[in-house]
């Protein structure tokens, strides 16, 4: 789970309810995160659990293939506490993942 895991939670949670918090901060995102990760850990039970990101366009695909992901748009920072990105960071901060 990591990354793409978390894009597709997006597009997942934006075609839903459309969860805003009070500050205006869309959290349909971290919810639906928060709701597959514990399905994860419901059905494998695991000892331990480790939420790895990538980071940053592969400078080997790049190599190969100087087009690839030309027509996407460019990834909001992971790091802004306001992406869905920053939001899954924190909670799995507070949760000690």
């Amino acid at each position: 789970m990591g990354a793409a895991q978390c894009q597709r939670t997006a597009r997942r949670a934006s075609r839903g309810r459309g969860m805003i918090s009070q500050t205006g901060v869309d959290t349909g995102p971290l919810t639906v995160f928060i709701g597959m990760l514990a399905s994860y850990i419901r059905i494998w039970k695991p000892s331990r659990v480790v939420v790895c990101w990538d980071h940053g366009p592969s400078e080997r695909r790049q190599r190969i293939f100087p087009d690839y992901k030309i027509a996407r748009r460019e990834a909001p920072a992971m790091d802004d506490q306001d992406t869905h990105f920053g939001l899954a960071k924190r909670f799995l901060s507070l949760s000690r993942i």
